[in-house]
């Protein structure tokens, strides 16, 4: 797999200093009409979340872009996290070990949790040729993470399409019962979830409803204005307090990981994964407290820098982001949003919660480790649900 047919691409693009600069429609790139776009969610993910099964949820859609970067060795690719699925976009080299990837994923969701993945592999020239794009930027998030940020609504087409039983069939993922156990490694999932230092954690999606690029970035702009006046700066409305962040020891709560990484294994490596993540949980609880240092690792400064690696605010023609706040901001934002969604320039969803859920992707324990946030109880799930309703009814 040569290295230049994975990062010629995405990885030379600017990188934007502020996540508001993703308004502006000017800043993306066409992604290479070679590509193809990676769809993936957990099918019928809110009754899942009803039936408290959440942290599976999140952890599931965390898992795609975990298992699908471990194709990639290291190099970088554009994606985005959903909540209960997630999308990326590959060159045309990984087609293959992605494809054997996703296999592997369903049989673990199904084999480690009884749930189903929806997934396929969409070519960005099929989504083209249908009317849509698919356009990407960077933006930086901390020192030591630049997240993807989408336009052009080549990756709803992409979703909307797999779902279709009939035309999507050509590009849906379908089952492989011999598929192996997949590469997770990274994937961590061992915090209690985050209670909010604000009262709630909201998850929240905003849907401009505009064909104008130009006017739609506009309102975009707007959008995060008015967030911003509401909940305060990124600091002010941040989900994730480093000093609320507590591990995880029971098996209740580190379950998903340890099913995760052994749905596929025998009796014996459960038991051994088990075992070794009681360790790796005790340890970190120690050397976090201590503020020990080892080589490169301040592992007194880990829950501040997880905190600055979240990616808690995403754009993929929608705003989507996770604020803690009270009652009486998410309130006010409501009112606010109703009165243009009764104007038709907008949809949206909220979904209010007492804390934060956290996935890890680890690459080190130094500074190379990203953590997917969503609402507890199902955070963005149960928003998407109000979405939709609010687009069914205005047709």
């Amino acid at each position: 797999m040569a290295g230049q047919s994975f990062d010629g691409f995405y990885a030379q693009l600017p990188v934007l200093a502020s996540f508001r600069d993703v308004a502006n429609v000017d800043v993306f790139h066409a992604v290479p009409d070679d590509w193809c776009i990676v769809v993936a969610d957990v099918m019928h993910s809110t009754e899942a979340v009803q039936r408290g099964l959440y942290r599976e949820v999140n952890l599931l859609g965390a898992a795609v872009i975990v298992a699908v970067l471990n194709e990639a060795r290291g190099f970088e690719l554009p994606s985005i996290f959903g909540g209960d699925g997630a999308s990326l976009c590959i060159p045309p080299t990984l087609l293959p070990h992605v494809r054997r990837a996703l296999q592997s994923l369903k049989l673990t969701a199904r084999h480690g949790f009884g749930l189903e993945y929806r997934m396929g592999l969409v070519p960005v020239a099929e989504v083209r040729s249908a009317g849509f794009d698919v356009h990407v930027c960077r933006f930086r998030t901390s020192d030591h993470f630049i997240q993807a940020a989408f336009t052009g609504g080549g990756l709803a087409h992409a979703e909307a399409l797999i779902k279709d039983p009939v035309a999507g069939a050509p590009y849906r993922v379908e089952d492989d019962p011999g598929a192996g156990p997949p590469n997770l490694t990274g994937l961590e999932c061992r915090w209690h979830d985050v209670p909010s230092s604000r009262g709630e954690t909201v998850a929240l999606l905003i849907k401009v409803i505009e064909k104008n690029p130009q006017v739609a970035s506009k309102r975009y702009a707007e959008i995060l204005g008015l967030i911003e006046s509401i909940y305060g700066t990124e600091r002010d409305c941040h989900p994730v307090d480093p000093a609320a962040m507590r591990f995880a020891l029971r098996g209740s709560k580190l379950a998903p990981e340890i099913h995760a990484q052994t749905a596929l294994r025998d009796r014996t490596a459960k038991l051994l994964y088990a075992v070794w993540i009681r360790m790796q949980v005790l340890i970190g609880m120690v050397v976090m407290r201590l503020g020990l240092r080892y080589g490169p690792i301040h592992w007194g400064d880990y829950k501040r820098i997880a905190r600055d690696n979240t990616d808690f605010r995403k754009f993929d023609d929608m705003i989507r982001c996770v604020l803690a706040g009270t009652e009486a901001q998410r309130l006010a934002l409501a009112d606010a949003l109703e009165s243009r969604r009764r104007r038709g320039e907008l949809v949206y969803g909220m979904h209010a919660a007492p804390s934060a859920v956290m996935t890890c992707m680890i690459r080190d324990y130094a500074c190379h480790h990203v953590h997917f946030i969503d609402a507890s109880n199902g955070g963005y799930t149960m928003a998407a649900r109000q979405l939709k309703s609010q687009r069914e009814s205005q047709g």
